[in-house]
Parts: structure tokens; sequence; C-alpha cells
């Protein structure tokens, strides 16, 4: 028998009704639901850096905490605490602002709660002053560390560096943007120390079989944490390591392993002394010479390189040419990189290209790599630490400014960068060929003070061996210095977009499908970006695609988290008699002439005996 409820108004209503009418927003309801289990994300605490400089400098832990909240909410990869929760969570539990200790973190990060707490120091900081300008230095240490095990998954130990700047500027500013700059640094290598999280899929006596191997960086002799939701269960070690899977020796069972545990590697972050790298200070100045030619060679050679490298050569005065970016596929989802090529012009001459300095728009204060003068091309996988000093632009080239400082910056994915390269041009300052060793066969060898050899009119300083018609060009074996030239730098056409591989959604892997199937995908849009990101759907029956085709291809402006087919895909009808069909999604910046980046493979199963379509 239906039953009625009784309004306020004597009206009877039907209960029927009321649940058609409620029905709904209780789908609507359990549909949020069921989105903000798939989409939960890991929750981080950022808590108040230690200030061990000793230079009573104001509340620099505390800039230090809030530059890094900053670069993590950019990410947007994790939820994070609000510094008053954490604040105050610190009051409660009886502890005091700068929080360093390890269980106390550990405390914290059970109570807020938080999968991970980020803590630090900042070491120490100096400003320098070269002239009418100065900036600040800083050393920071951070550490990152997992809540259940108390143990560090992941750090940096880095040196911020603000610009350099004139005019009546204090102390405190030029440190609070070293601070800033070195979070941003700090970040770029934490997200490139980051391996995916990998889950037990079997275990046998003291191994487990994990989901993860090289392709996402995993490693023999890695450390690893083992954790049950939000509790440790065991640590060991990585050993037998394969594309797509490894196992892991368990070296200290605390409440056994079983499938479905999640498995983290751990890091140990680099202690980062006190200790200072004096500042470049320039290199020699020119040799002197008991007799004019040594001037007149350099003013030879400035004339020369004027020429080659700067406006002296008509509408054609660009030494560099052609410099073209692209991509490459990522190895695994974090460790980004992309290569450069470039021309150079025929002035420009072999025995002389000393090194090319590489920029990227990103950085403003140095190279991101320095190549040799042989090559044109080069990979930036942002983890280049260059040996080699780079030179700056410098009103006496004989004694150029110099810099031995090496910064590595992670590439981030969906950005778009800008690469510029420029060359340096170095000649001896008495024009002798920094390469040559000699003429021809007939000389002799020898020579007095003044280097006349063989030939005609021989050699120059040092004396080398001369040629049969004149001598050789000769290069002095020591006490030489050379002068640099720094070219205009050639910048590519456009932008070049790097990608982490996206993560499938749906179906499952493995999944049977029978009926036409939405697929699901991460997307790869930033937050607060407006870049036109294509993305390709390919079905192929290898698991390497050597054929393949494409089944969906779209444009998206706008989608953050998660992105799809618009329409349910019909995966009955491609290859009908093959049950088992791999799939893929590719993503690129449709601006941009390059190959799309692809995730990792999945597999669907059809029925062998399916329904007409």
């Amino acid at each position: 028998m239906r039953r009625y409820l009784r309004t306020t108004h004597g009206r009877a209503i039907s209960a029927l009704t009321i649940f058609a009418v409620l029905l709904p927003f209780l789908t609507l309801l359990s549909l949020r639901e069921a989105k903000a289990q798939v989409e939960q994300r890991d929750s981080w605490a950022v808590v108040e850096f230690a200030d061990k400089s000793g230079k009573g400098m104001k509340d620099l832990g505390k800039k230090a905490s809030e530059a890094m909240i900053t670069e993590l909410a950019k990410v947007n990869r994790f939820d994070l605490a609000l510094s008053e929760t954490i604040n105050r969570k610190i009051s409660e539990l009886g502890y005091q602002n700068p929080l360093s200790d390890k269980n106390a973190l550990v405390r914290l990060g059970q109570n807020l709660p938080a999968s991970t707490v980020v803590s630090g120091d900042v070491v120490d900081w100096r400003v320098i002053k070269q002239g009418d300008t100065k900036k600040a230095e800083v050393k920071m240490r951070i550490i990152v560390r997992d809540v259940a095990s108390g143990l560090e998954v992941n750090g940096a130990a880095i040196i911020g560096e603000s610009g350099v700047r004139t005019g009546d500027i204090d102390d405190e500013t030029l440190v609070s943007d070293a601070i800033s700059a070195g979070a941003f640094r700090a970040i770029s290598e934490i997200n490139a120390n980051t391996l995916p999280k990998a889950t037990v899929l079997n275990t046998l006596d003291q191994m487990a079989l994990i989901n993860q191997g090289a392709r996402t960086g995993f490693q023999n002799g890695q450390e690893v944490v083992i954790t049950r939701g939000r509790e440790q269960v065991a640590s060991g070690k990585v050993e037998r390591v394969e594309p797509d899977s490894a196992f892991v020796r368990i070296q200290k069972p605390i409440k056994g392993v079983q499938p479905g545990d999640r498995i983290q590697v751990l890091f140990r972050v680099p202690d980062i002394g006190k200790t200072w790298k004096e500042p470049a200070t320039g290199a020699a100045k020119i040799r002197k010479s008991g007799d004019a030619n040594g001037v007149i060679a350099v003013l030879l050679v400035l004339g020369l390189l004027v020429f080659l490298l700067g406006s002296g050569r008509g509408a054609n005065n660009n030494t560099i040419s052609n410099v073209t970016a692209s991509p490459i596929p990522p190895s695994n989802d974090t460790r980004l990189a992309v290569s450069l090529s470039w021309k150079a012009d025929a002035f420009a001459g072999a025995p002389y290209r000393y090194q090319w300095q590489v920029w990227r728009n990103d950085i403003a204060a140095l190279p991101v790599m320095v190549v040799d003068g042989s090559q044109t091309s080069a990979i930036d996988d942002g983890l280049n630490t260059f040996t080699n000093t780079w030179y700056k632009r410098s009103e006496d080239p004989c004694a150029p400014d110099t810099s031995d400082d090496a910064t590595p910056t992670a590439l981030a994915s969906g950005i778009p960068y800008v690469y510029s390269v420029e060359l340096v041009y170095r000649r001896s300052s008495t024009l002798d060929d920094p390469n040559a060793s000699g003429g021809g066969s007939s000389g002799t060898t020898g020579g007095t003070t003044s280097g006349t050899t063989g030939g005609t009119t021989g050699g120059t300083t040092g004396g080398t061996t001369g040629g049969s018609t004149g001598g050789g060009i000769s290069r002095q074996v020591s006490g030489d210095t050379y002068c640099y030239f720094l070219s205009n730098r050639a910048t590519m056409n456009g932008t070049v977009t790097p990608f982490n591989q996206p993560t499938l959604f749906a179906p499952e892997n493995d999944q049977t499908l029978s009926t036409p199937t939405n697929f699901r995908w991460q997307s790869m849009r930033r937050s607060g970006s407006t870049m036109l990101i294509e993305y390709v759907l390919e079905f192929s029956t290898s698991p390497n695609f050597s054929t393949k085709v494409e089944v969906f291809r779209t444009t998206d402006t706008q989608a953050i988290g998660t992105i799809g087919t618009s329409t349910p895909i019909d995966v009955l009808s491609y290859q009908p008699t093959v049950t088992e069909i791999y799939w893929r999604v590719g993503v690129r910046n449709q601006q941009e002439n390059s190959g799309f980046v692809y995730s990792g493979v999945r597999k669907f199963k059809r029925p062998q005996n399916p329904p007409n379509p």
C-alpha cells in the first residue's frame, strides 16, 4: 500500500514522489563522493624552517617555509595544510617553532593528519658587493619526511641566489629574493627526485613483486619503505629490476607485507656546509710584450671579431642559426628532457669556436649548459652541472668576466620554454692559433727567442716547427693569454613544451570490454594555464605500437585533473578477431610542431565471440 505524508496545508504527498524528486540530488551527491575518492591526493604540511645562520636577520625560517608553500602550490599535486592549522596543532601538542625533531614532526603529521611533512634549515646567507652592485646568496637544506615511517623520502640542499641589484637596496630584501629563488630550485630538485609509489603485487618468502621498474626510475640497491595506509609495515631494498616491475627484498619486517601495500623509495638529503666559494674575480690580464706587436695583434683580433660576431657583416650578422628544440619522451614520469640543435655560420671557424652557452628563458642569471665548441647539439635534462667556466660580456675581452657556478634546474611538465644559444669565440692575444702546432714538413726545429724558424720568415715567439715556405702559425706552449668574444644570442622560433607521461585512469588494465566505453586519463594542464593541449588516443595489437590506429583526438583549453573521450569509443570494431587490444594516450602543445609524449601502455580484453555492435 502506498504511504502518504501530510503537509502543514493538509495535502498528502506520496513517499515515492518525494523519492523521485530527491533522486537526482542523491545521485549527484554520490557521484561527487566517488569523484572525491578517485581524486584524493597526498596531504603535505610545511613547518617553519630553522635559522642556523646565527646572523640575526628576522624571520628567515618563516620566510623560507612560506616560499616553499608558494612553490608547492604552483605544482598543484598535493593538498597543503594551512600554516594557521599547523601552528595551532604545534601549540596543542606542546611544541614550539621551529620544529625539527624527527619524532615531533611525525607526531605532528599524524595529528593534522598529513602523509608528508616538509622541514628544513636556512644554513647560512651572505651579501656580495661588487662595485655599486650587490646580490645575496642563501644556503638551504630541505627534508621531505614520510609520516608513516618517519623516514626521509625526498629533499634538496641548494643555494638560492638573488638577482644583481644596484642602488639603495637593503640586505633583507636581497636575502628574501634569494630565499624565493632557492625555494624554486628546491621544488625543481624534489620533482626531479620524485619516483612514483609502487604497489605490491605478490609476495614469496622475503621477496615482494612490485608494479614499477626501470621505466619509472627504480634501480637495484634503492632502499624503500613499505606502508599500509598510514602505517609502516616493513622496509627493504630493490633487486632484479625489469622495465615495468621489480622485486623488493624485505630486510626489516614489522607487520608483514601483503599485496596492495605501497612502496616508496628513500632519499638521503646531502649536507651543505657553511663554507662559501669565493666569487670569481675575472681572468688574467693581457700579457705584456716588449714591443708593439702584441698591442697591434690584439687590435687586429678585436677588429676581426667585431666583423665576425658583431654588426660588421651587413644584413647577415648572425653567427648562429636554426636553433631548434623538441621534447624527448621521458623514460619515467618525472625526468624531463629537451633535445637542442643549431647551426654555426661558416665565418665562425671551428678552430676558434671555444664553447657554446645555452640559455633557457626561466633562468636569467646564467646558462643552463656549456657545450664544447666542436658540437652543435645538446640535451637539457635539467640536471646539468657544467664544470668549465662560462663567460660574460666584458669591456675587456682579454680579461673577461667569468663564473664557475652551475645551477641545475629541472624542467617542469606543461611549461613552454624558449632556448637561445651564444658562441664564445677564443683567439690568442698574439693572433696565434690555439689549436695549431706548426706548418709543413720541411722546416727545422728550434730558433732563438725571437722564434725565427725554417722557411723565409719563420714563426713567432717560442719557435715551433716551421713550414716549407714561411713557417706555420704557431702556438705558445705556456704563458699565453686569450681573448674571448661573445656572439649575439640566437633564439629559437616558438617554444618547446615537455610533458610528463599522462596517467591512465579508465578502463582498468586487463578489463574485459564488450560495449562502447569512455576512456579517461590525467589532464596535463597546469593550474592557471590557457595552453591549447592536444591529446590523441591510440589502439594497437602490439604492446610496442609497431602498428597503430588513432581512434580519438581532441584539443583542450581548460580541463584540470581528469580528461577523456567526449563520447564512448567503439571497442569492438578495431581488429575484431583479436581478443587483446593495447591503448595509450599522447599529449603535446598544439601550437608546437613536435611529436606526442605518450603515456604508459594498458590493454583491454574483448569477448572471443563479441556481440554484434
